[in-house]
């Protein structure tokens, strides 16, 4: 039908790029130039990556050019699951700062020390703003895997369904508790 023709062009544009890709003739909104021009994800080791487990490190490399340079600057980085609803987002601005000057081409790396997300497919947005005017944004361009990992340390985590993100958190239990030994694990379906 013409609704789930359009559906297929409208999912198709945001195809996920290959990290590396060169991003210069990557289409872009009207209004929007070819700023950024490559990403790649690196690993805890610095190793491209296209997969990491729950709760490791993750370090983004931007690279960038304009014709002049960047005042104001400041970078985004936005993390959306497959329905595409917003788990969270890095921004330069909340985390260093206002950025007064930039050089005109560079490279800036984004390292998010412990990726807070349970197993699964996530879509990843970068923009890039010299003061009030956004210059470029790859809508949903880049795919980022999370693997299951014993993040915790239990052999537990927990599943898309019961959480999108990672939480640590401190249990008291009361002194007269007894320690029973574990019990098989079971998958819980909540």
């Amino acid at each position: 039908t013409d609704t789930q023709s359009g559906i297929n062009v409208y999912t198709s544009s945001f195809r996920s790029l290959t990290l590396g890709d060169d991003l210069d003739h990557r289409a872009r909104r009207t209004e929007h130039q070819a700023v950024i021009r490559k990403v790649i994800f690196l690993g805890e080791k610095s190793q491209p990556v296209t997969a990491i487990p729950a709760g490791a490190q993750l370090t983004i490399e931007i690279d960038y050019v304009h014709d002049v340079c960047l005042r104001n600057a400041r970078f985004g980085i936005v993390f959306e699951n497959s329905s595409g609803v917003r788990i969270f987002c890095a921004q330069s601005r909340f985390h260093i700062g206002s950025i007064a000057q930039m050089p005109s081409r560079g490279t800036i790396r984004c390292t998010i020390p412990c990726v807070p997300l349970t197993p699964g497919v996530y879509f990843i947005t970068i923009g890039c703003f010299a003061g009030q005017t956004q210059l470029d944004r790859i809508e949903r361009g880049f795919e980022l895997h999370i693997v299951s990992s014993d993040y915790f340390g239990t052999g537990a985590i927990p599943t898309a369904k019961q959480s999108m993100v990672l939480v640590n958190a401190e249990w008291r239990l009361p002194d007269d508790h007894a320690d029973v030994p574990d019990a098989p694990r079971q998958q819980v379906n909540d």
